[in-house]
């Protein structure tokens, strides 16, 4: 993802904002743990997750 995009930039294809860049990584990484265990006891953890929408 992170690399389409740059090879985007680097050789002037059109290319996203990076807004939209971090929406699709944020989509990319709940669908990847959604349904895991999560170690809520950490609190940056936790609070990224749930900034992120991970968990509730």
């Amino acid at each position: 993802m992170i690399w389409r995009q740059r090879n985007k930039r680097y050789f002037g294809v059109s290319f996203l904002t990076k807004d939209v860049v971090l929406v699709q990584i944020k989509e990319i990484v709940r669908a990847r743990l959604g349904g895991r265990p999560i170690n809520i006891t950490d609190t940056v953890n936790a609070s990224l997750c749930a900034s992120w929408g991970i968990i509730g």
